[in-house]
This record gives structure tokens, C-alpha cells and sequence, in this order.
């Protein structure tokens, strides 16, 4: 479990207040004295991720800190239950994608000066794959590597869906993180260590407790006495030349070649649902977001795969496969639907009409709006214009996605189907 990366925009200081983030420090014990932390690894709109020394297992974790407002903690909640419900199913032998889905390792409440916070423990993991994204400067990464996230994703969500029966509801490149190794996280703790000795690691908005020298002192002295039993007896600090980088993560974290041997894991399940209990009729980041569910339409499992068509096409070209805005022909779900209309209709009518949405969008005969009309093109063209791909890596490449982006959802391939697929064999 990661966040948002530290050398990202900060979280507002501002929303350290009663219902919002927690103040955390170095230093700071947890749960009984189970947990130590470390440092921040990132945040989010609902939560802020922390790098901690699980004093019980002996490991380092994530934890994951919700803000105390009753709509955060009610979200968190049902993401536990569905963590815990994922978490059953890991230790049946022979499961396809288990270790693609993130697994909560432990969960409990930390009450603090702004309320009741829902804790949840994770593995560390790595960047997100948005993260590669921008550094191929949004031009793609090799498609070899991107065959080898999509079939890994593909496995994860085989796991939730036909093991679990759940859909995760927000398949983008941001939930979607790279393993790490122990060695990684080790030098991410000495890092912190570095800062905290240094004086550099506590931004002024966690500055708020008149204890707050005395708290670094004892934890400092804590460091002091497990530090070589946590990161080894070899001296895993950093190298000199690196210490004062801003941009030691993602050096620690991305190498030359960022996937290399290195696996993919599926996160944030905060959005996800029962496949027999929907929590929402509208899911989906938008520019990921299934044609059944843009028109007000039924979704099962296969909303997820339409999710990483999307995904393949951006990590092959940097670029989103539909990114509509609103104009004065139509609204940015009439324009997202208009150039799904361009690229993958006509659309058959009882599929056009099968959503309450569709009659703003439709004619009665299942037309599109003359008004909305896109020029046609092809996923194919796309591929060559956005990549440069030759027209026989493109046209390959194409089959695949289409297959995933079938219009009629029931048709649409299971995880395990698409896995089948021979783009995926290559």
C-alpha cells in the first residue's frame, strides 16, 4: 500500500482538524505499541499512508489512517469488510491472482486529538503506474511491459471476481502499484532516519504538540537500539549522493528497466462492491468508466475489464483511450459517449437503449444524437498515430482491446477469458 509519492503537492494543513487527517510523527507508537512510525509514504483525499515498524511480526507495513468524519469512517468500514473477505480466500492453494489483490494485514481504530480514526494495515508497495506513465514523459512504456501488467491485472481481478465476487470499480493506473522488495524498505526507513536525525522530516503542520522534542528524543533512542535489527547489520543508509535528493522514492522505487522482474499489485478496494450487492449505480473514474455504466445501464464484473482496456492503451501510449470534455454540443458524458460511438459503433440499438440515460443521448431507433456526431476512427489508427506502432503490432494490439471493450457488458469476457487471449501468449 502506497499513496500519493511525498515529492507530489502536500495534503492541506488545513484539514488537520477535528474530522479530518490525523497528525502522525516519526516516532509515534500505535495500537498498543505494536506499531512505530516512520514516515509518511503518501495521501489521499480520505486517508494519509505511513511506513511502520510492526514490532510484533518484525516487518515493516502501511498503514493506512482514515480521517475521523462519519461519511470516511462508513466508507472504511465496507472497504474492510470487503478486505476481510478477500483476505479468507488468499490461503486456498492453487488460486490464480491471489497476490495481485492487496491484502489488509490488520485493522484497528487510533483515537486522536480530531476523533476516531479506522486504521488498516498493508504491505508496502511500490509507485503506481501512473507513476511510470509520467516518466516515459506520457509517451508509453515498452508494450512488453505492458503485457506483462495487463495479464498480472488480469489474474488480480480473476481472484476478486470469481473467487471473491467482488468488483473493484476503479481500475486506473493509480490503483495499481508495484511490489517492493524488503531491501527497498529498508532504504526507505533509513531515509527517514537520515531526515529525522537532520532535523528535516516533520513539515510544520504536524508540529502541533508542546511534547514534540521530548517524542523525537525517545524515538530516536528507540531507533537507536533496533535500528541494526530492523535494516540488517550492513550499513543500508543511503549513498552520500543521494541523500539530499528530493527524489530518492522514486529512484529507491523505479529502475532503468521499472518492471523488470517486479510484480503489479491491485489497491484501494475503497470503491468496490459485491458482485450480488452494488453500493452505487455510478462507479468508475470517468475516463475508465464502462459504456453501460455512462448510460445509466445494469454492470457486473466486466465493467472492471472494460477499466483495463482503458489502462492498456494508456501505458502503450501515455495518452487516455477517451478523455471527453463538456462543449455546446453536449455534456461530458454525452461527448464520452459520442466517441465511444466513433471508435467502437455503430451501436446496436437494444444495447443503446437499455440504459435510463440513453433517451438524452438516442434517438428512438438507437441513432446517436446528430449533434453529438464524432468523426469514426480506429483503435488501430490510434496505436500507430499515438505509438508509432508498425500496423501489425497495432492491429494485434487493437484485437485485444476490442475484445475487452465489447459493447454488450453479458458479452463481454471474464478476467479468465481475457487471459486466454493470444496478444496475452505473446
Amino acid at each position: 500500500m502506497s499513496g500519493k509519492e511525498e515529492d507530489d503537492e502536500q495534503e492541506d494543513a488545513f484539514e488537520y482538524c477535528p474530522g479530518g487527517y490525523h497528525p502522525l510523527t516519526f516516532g509515534e507508537w500505535l495500537h498498543q505499541g505494536r506499531y512505530f512510525c516512520t514516515r509518511k509514504l503518501g495521501w489521499g483525499q480520505f486517508s494519509t499512508v505511513w511506513l511502520a515498524w510492526d514490532n510484533l511480526e518484525k516487518r515493516f507495513v502501511a498503514l493506512k489512517v482514515i480521517k475521523s468524519a462519519q461519511q470516511y469512517a462508513d466508507v472504511a468500514r465496507d472497504e474492510m469488510r470487503l478486505l476481510v473477505e478477500v483476505r479468507r480466500h488468499h490461503s486456498q492453494e492453487g488460486i490464480i491472482g491471489a497476490d495481485r489483490v492487496v491484502q489488509m494485514l490488520d485493522s484497528f481504530t487510533l483515537t486522536g486529538p480530531n476523533g476516531n480514526h479506522q486504521c488498516m494495515v498493508f504491505d508496502v508497495l511500490g509507485v503506481t503506474l501512473l507513476k511510470l506513465i509520467a516518466e516515459s514523459d506520457y509517451k508509453g512504456i515498452p508494450l512488453t511491459h505492458v503485457r506483462q501488467v495487463i495479464r498480472q491485472v488480469l489474474e488480480g481481478l480473476h481472484y476478486l471476481h470469481a473467487v471473491c465476487g467482488v468488483i473493484h470499480c476503479d481500475i486506473k493506473p493509480e490503483n495499481i502499484l508495484l511490489a517492493t522488495t524488503q531491501d527497498q524498505v529498508r532504504r526507505l526507513a533509513a531515509e527517514a532516519f537520515d531526515l529525522v536525525e537532520s532535523g528535516r522530516s516533520l513539515p510544520a503542520s504536524f508540529t502541533c504538540s508542546c511534547s514534540l522534542a521530548l517524542r523525537r528524543r525517545r524515538s530516536l533512542c528507540f531507533w537507536d537500539k533496533v535500528r541494526y535489527s530492523i535494516l540488517g547489520p550492513e550499513d543500508v543508509g543511503l549513498p552520500a549522493h543521494l541523500k539530499d535528493d528530493n527524489d530518492m522514492r522514486r529512484q529507491l522505487l523505479v529502475a532503468a528497466d521499472p518492471l523488470g522482474p517486479s510484480s503489479v499489485v491491485i489497491a484501494d478496494l475503497g470503491n468496490a462492491c459485491y458482485i450480488d450487492n452494488h453500493f452505487s449505480d455510478e462507479i468508475q473514474t470517468r475516463q475508465y468508466r464502462c459504456y453501460e455504466v455512462l448510460i445509466g445501464g445494469e454492470y457486473g464484473p466486466s465493467a472492471d475489464i472494460w477499466s483495463v482496456a482503458c489502462v492498456a492503451y494508456e501505458l502503450a501510449t501515455g495518452r487516455f483511450l477517451f478523455s471527453a470534455q463538456a462543449n455546446e454540443h453536449g455534456s461530458v458524458t454525452e461527448n464520452h459517449l459520442a466517441a465511444i460511438d466513433a471508435l467502437l459503433g455503430p451501436v446496436p440499438k437494444h444495447i443503446a437503449l437499455s440504459g435510463h440515460l440513453s433517451r438524452r443521448i438516442y434517438m428512438h431507433d438507437g441513432q446517436l444524437r446528430p449533434d453529438l456526431k464524432q468523426a469514426s476512427t480506429s483503435i488501430e489508427k490510434l496505436l500507430m498515430k499515438e505509438s508509432g506502432m508498425d500496423a501489425t503490432e497495432a492491429g494485434k494490439f487493437s484485437d485485444f482491446l476490442k475484445y475487452l471493450l465489447d459493447l454488450d457488458w453479458k458479452k463481454r469476457p471474464s478476467a479468465y477469458e481475457a487471459l486466454q487471449h493470444p496478444w496475452l501468449k505473446n
